[in-house]
Formats: structure tokens, C-alpha cells, sequence
């Protein structure tokens, strides 16, 4: 490819000094990439505390998801909370099978599982901090360190049922 000769050099001065930047390659986690240029910001000294900005932006992000699919992601809160599974008895002796289904309240390794899922989805860092930032909204960690844990646990189960 070549430049066109009809094209005076002021349109091609013009042309190059326009903004440039690569299309992130397929499969980019943008939370990730988010996250990477305000630590590499704050790493140059250019902008104190990006990393905490950049977060509060995504939370504000993710507070807006929240309402606009409150009914949705209750749903998957409650999705995380249940867990449901079948049982199956076989019988060797007359060869007859049968399925008995059951639902049972969900463990802490259910619902942490269901959170790490959801984490790589939003990046981990995000995740935990907006753990962090629905807890504090509910509980003080100074004031009832049980409390607090329980409103993190909540927060975990809304960020799982977010990714669900």
C-alpha cells in the first residue's frame, strides 16, 4: 500500500498526527487493563491514587448494573444460595433406578466457588475491592468486626450472583 500522489502533504501531516492506539487483541479483560494503566500511573508518579479512582469508577459502574437488573440478579443471588441436586439409587438386584431430587442451603464452598467464578469475570482486584466497598455501605469494620464479615459474605454472594 502506498500513499495516494494526488494527496498534498498537509493531508498527510495531518493524518499522522492523529491519535493512535492498537485494538486490544481478542479475549482483553478490560477490568484488567484498567487496573494495569492506573497502577503503571501511579508506579510513574503521574496520578496519585489511580488505582483506588479507577475502582470507584468500576463500582459506580457495577451500582448502576445492580439497579438496572435488581430483579435479575436476585434471582442469582437466590440461584447461589440453593444448591440443587439429584440423587440416584440403582438396585442391582431388580434393576430398577430411581432419582430423588433435593435442595440443600449453600456452604461457605459453595458460595466462594460461585464468587471466584464471578471474580474472573470482573478480575479479582475488582472484585475483592467491590467486596469491600458493598460491606462498607453496611457494616463498620471498627465498630463490629461480625457484622462486618457477614456483610462481606453478603457482598460475595451479590458479586456471585452478578457472574452467575
Amino acid at each position: 500500500m502506498k500513499p495516494n500522489p494526488a494527496a498534498s502533504a498537509e493531508v498527510w501531516e495531518a493524518f499522522e498526527a492523529l491519535p493512535s492506539q492498537t485494538r486490544p487483541p481478542k479475549g482483553a479483560r478490560p477490568a484488567r487493563r484498567l487496573t494495569a494503566l492506573a497502577q503503571e500511573l501511579v508506579d510513574d508518579g503521574i496520578l496519585d491514587g489511580a488505582v483506588r479512582k479507577a475502582h470507584a469508577a468500576l463500582h459506580a459502574v457495577l451500582d448502576k448494573f445492580q439497579i438496572e437488573n435488581a430483579e435479575k440478579i436476585k434471582n442469582k443471588r437466590n440461584a447461589v444460595l440453593v444448591v440443587d441436586g439429584k440423587a440416584v439409587v440403582a438396585s442391582l438386584k431388580n434393576k430398577a433406578m430411581t432419582f430423588n431430587e433435593f435442595w440443600e442451603e449453600a456452604d461457605v464452598t459453595v458460595i466462594d466457588d460461585a464468587y471466584r467464578r464471578a471474580a474472573r469475570i470482573f478480575s479479582p482486584d475488582v472484585s475483592r475491592t467491590y467486596v469491600e466497598y458493598l460491606a462498607d455501605k453496611v457494616a463498620d469494620r471498627e465498630e463490629d468486626a461480625e457484622e462486618y464479615l457477614e456483610a462481606i459474605m453478603e457482598a460475595r454472594v451479590t458479586v456471585a450472583g452478578m457472574g452467575w
